[in-house]
């Protein structure tokens, strides 16, 4: 099932081969945040990154509102 509307991945998470890959997007450049097993770990470290970047107003992709912190 999709997580987003017409998207089967979570955001900063794109497949790669048999494995997932997170980057995130900052001022218009892109950086790799590593190769998981599972979907769920890449969109971990997106958000991880997320949060340390954008703090308190970091996007999950997944609802309409900034996550709570």
């Amino acid at each position: 099932r999709s997580t987003r509307k017409g998207r089967a991945l979570p955001k900063g998470v794109n497949k790669s081969k048999k494995r997932f890959r997170a980057a995130i997007v900052v001022n218009h450049k892109s950086t790799y945040l590593g190769t998981f097993d599972t979907p769920q770990e890449a969109h971990q470290a997106y958000m991880a990154a997320a949060k340390r970047i954008a703090g308190e107003f970091a996007f999950d992709g997944l609802s309409s509102l900034p996550l709570a912190v």
